[in-house]
């Protein structure tokens, strides 16, 4: 078998298969029906064609699963298809049997088990019949739910259309009906804080009647159309009766305004409100006669102040105080005034009872006080008076003008509350400006202190910067004005102060004596008080620029520089020339140092923070060049050409002093030096003509009487230099000169080579004249 081929063994596969399959249905329980082996025929016949294809399908898979393990090794041992499907039909038919056991045994339970299905088919058909039942009610309920829904919403939309209909129809009759509360409250009640509410409930029943569109055209505004225009005449009436009477305690003498304003007025503002909707007439009736009353009251009272405090003006500065007079006694002014060139014919009058002018018109000292006073209230004239205080025009100037926006302040606040406009307030404060404005105009006309219009042009931009802090615009157009006013005054004043220091000037001022010039004491003070003033404010914001005003003290200082000048070309001796221009150039400088000195200490201890880095700031940037210091760059600057002018004025005393002490010293270092620069002598070589042989009678000359000469220096110094510090920094300049010729000496013996060098270390060494020298200077 196991030599056969595949092609053999397929067939014969197909074969035993064959007989199996109709062996097969023989092989049945022998105790089966013959019906049953009938049955089985007939379908085996009508089942023949389709295992042909079976057969057809089996040996295809036969040939396919030749090599299959199983098969094989069913081949290989040789084992009969017939007799294994034999024992597998075997076994098959054993296991039914043994499955039919099974059955039987279990038939009882399967009896029982049928019943107990049939019980619970019962069951569930009679729950299906109630869940029927259940289903065919909920959807009655559904239906029902669904029309007390609708019916929900319908009510509900009533209910709301019928509350927004109860809701307007209420507002509507609340609003329209006049009740005999309001009347008999509007007719009879006294006009008082609970008038007020009268009044409102009145306006908006005024106010539906008039802008509603239902009510316009109906029967009810008809009705009680009348009634309220009765009630609204009768209410401002009483409203015009009650306001006029507290107007008129305003015209009452010694009447403190402000608190009739804020406890009587403002409380009842609502009726001014009443009035200019419902009473326009009324309201402007009462607008004028309040801007009549405050006018007239504020103008009187600003008229009695200036009075009072005028009456108390002492000047500081007059007519005859300009930097070009002379100091002469009263009684000489008139013959000097004349020699100025019809200058004071700018003037009007002169101060009367002024003796010689000194610097003391031009300097500020306790003046300055006036621009940190600033918030402080206003002086009360009488008490004042009565203290026997005086004051300068710039104090009087301060206390006008810190009740002028002190009372503007508060009447602008006042109108924007209770007429609830600016224009009343305009109205009524313009003849109030008026009177400050015009009196101003007059004593400005009349005002020669320069320094004071300068103080008042400083307190103006105070004053605008309180009102810019207070955020009330209201006087910012009389300030522009007042600004347009001093700045030209002030521009004046200073262009006489520089008219007075003309050419030949020189000749009334000077003295003969070496010493501090009256102008040179005027133009000191008068340059820090200007300095000073502008050194933290910033003016570019006026019609009068900072740079200008820099520019006019720099043409002032021209001038002076060119009187002292010609003032020093006076004296016959020239070195006393050179002294008093020294002695006038410290003055200045000194003068100018210790304002730039107090500036910077009140503005670190006064200002400090932010807003000392802004006037710093604004220092630096008003005249650009000069480190910034107290005076600001202005000052640094001013400071710097008087201390550059002082050092070349020194620089030439100090030659001239050791041209006649050491001139043999001083000319052969000079002429050495040339001589070497221009013929470019070589390290180690003689000088011709300067050689250590020729320098040794010099030194010689030098060494004997070095110590006399310093010392007789030093007493010159301190006889023809007055003032002690200038005297003291003179010295110190000529013994350092002096210190550098001898150097310059020793250096130039030096490089003449090993000849030069002995002389050089046989001469007084420099240690011992700087000893000497410090002797000298600290005694």
């Amino acid at each position: 078998m196991a030599s056969l081929d595949a092609q053999q063994y397929a067939e014969a596969l197909r074969k035993s298969l064959m007989e199996d399959l109709f062996n097969g249905e023989e092989l049945d329980d022998d105790d089966s029906s013959d019906q049953q082996q009938s049955s089985l025929a007939l379908q085996g016949m009508e089942d023949s064609s389709q295992a042909q294809q079976q057969l057809s399908a089996l040996e295809t898979e036969l040939e396919e699963f030749a090599g299959h393990e199983v098969i094989r090794a069913i081949l290989e041992q040789g084992v009969v298809i017939q007799q294994h499907s034999a024992d597998v039909g075997g076994r098959l038919r054993a296991l039914e049997l043994e499955s039919i056991q099974d059955y039987i045994a279990e038939s009882d339970n399967l009896v029982a088990l049928h019943e107990q299905i049939k019980h619970c088919d019962s069951i569930l058909e009679h729950m299906e019949g109630l869940l029927g039942k259940f289903q065919t009610d909920l959807g009655q309920v559904s239906e029902e739910i669904r029309a007390l829904q609708v019916q929900s919403a319908t009510m509900s939309t009533k209910l709301r259309n019928r509350r927004a209909l109860e809701d307007r129809l209420g507002s509507f009759l609340e609003q329209l009906v006049v009740s005999e509360d309001l009347i008999s409250s509007v007719l009879d009640s006294e006009v008082s804080e609970e008038y007020l509410e009268h009044l409102l409930v009145l306006a908006r029943k005024i106010a539906f009647i008039n802008s509603n569109e239902a009510v316009k055209h109906s029967q009810a505004r008809r009705d009680v159309e009348a009634v309220l225009e009765k009630l609204r005449n009768r209410a401002i009436a009483k409203v015009r009766d009650f306001l006029l009477s507290k107007l008129y305690q305003l015209r009452k003498p010694k009447t403190n305004i402000s608190i009739i304003q804020q406890n009587s007025l403002l409380k009842y503002k609502y009726f001014v409100r009443f009035l200019a909707e419902h009473g326009p007439d009324v309201h402007a009736e009462l607008r004028a006669e309040y801007v009549s009353v405050m006018s007239r009251v504020l103008a009187g009272h600003f008229k009695t102040y200036l009075g009072a405090l005028e009456r108390m003006v002492t000047p500081a500065a007059g007519q005859a105080d300009v930097l070009g007079l002379a100091e002469a006694p009263s009684g000489a002014m008139g013959s000097v005034a004349s020699g100025v060139g019809g200058m004071m014919s700018l003037f009007s009058k002169a101060t009367a009872g002024r003796g010689a002018n000194t610097e003391r018109a031009f300097e500020l000292g306790e003046r300055l006080d006036v621009l940190s006073q600033v918030s402080q209230p206003a002086i009360i004239p009488h008490m004042a008076e009565f203290e026997g205080k005086r004051f300068p025009y710039e104090v009087i100037f301060r206390n006008v003008h810190k009740l002028l926006v002190d009372t503007a302040s508060s009447e602008f606040l006042f109108c924007l509350d209770f007429w609830e406009e600016e224009a009343a307030f305009r109205e009524l404060f313009a003849p109030v400006v008026a009177v400050v404005e015009g009196d101003l105009a007059e004593q400005l006309q009349n005002q020669h202190d320069v320094l004071c219009v300068l103080l008042m042009i400083r307190l103006n931009s105070e004053h605008r910067s309180l009102m810019a802090r207070r955020r009330v615009p209201c006087l910012d157009d009389y300030l522009d004005r007042l600004n347009l006013a001093l700045w030209p005054r002030f521009k004046v004043l200073f262009d006489v102060q520089a008219s007075s220091i003309r050419p030949g000037v020189e000749r009334s001022l000077f003295t003969g004596q070496v010493e501090v010039n009256a102008l040179t004491r005027r133009y000191a003070a008068f340059a820090a008080s200007c300095l000073t003033l502008m050194a933290d404010h910033d003016s570019d914001d006026s019609i009068f620029k900072a740079s200008s005003f820099y520019e006019m003290l720099e043409r002032l200082w021209a001038s002076i520089f060119d009187t002292l000048l010609r003032m020093s070309n006076m004296f016959k001796d020239r070195r006393q020339g050179i002294i008093f221009l020294i002695l006038n150039y410290n003055h200045i400088k000194t003068t100018l140092r210790a304002a730039d000195s107090s500036v910077a200490q009140r503005i670190s201890s006064g200002s400090g923070g932010k807003g000392s880095q802004q006037q710093q700031q604004q220092q630096q940037q008003s005249a650009p060049g000069a480190a910034a210091g107290g005076l600001g760059s202005a000052g640094a600057a001013a400071i710097k050409e008087c201390e550059d002018q002082l050092a070349a004025c020194t620089s030439l005393y100090v030659e001239d002093q050791l041209g006649s002490h050491f001139k043999a010293l001083l000319d052969f270092v000079k002429k050495a030096e040339q001589v070497q620069k221009r013929g470019g002598v070589q390290e180690g070589q003689p000088i011709t003509g300067f050689t250590p042989a020729e320098a040794a009678p010099v030194l010689r000359d030098f060494g004997g009487r070095w110590k006399g000469s310093i010392e007789a220096m030093h007493k010159e110094v301190l006889g023809q230099v007055a003032e002690p510090g200038c005297a003291r920094e003179v010295l110190q300049a000529s013994m350092t000169q002096l210190l550098l010729y001898y150097t310059r000496m020793l250096e130039l013996l030096k490089r003449q080579g090993p000849e030069g060098g002995q002389l050089a270390r046989e001469v007084v060494n420099i240690p011992a004249i700087m000893y000497e020298i410090k002797r000298l200077t600290k005694a």
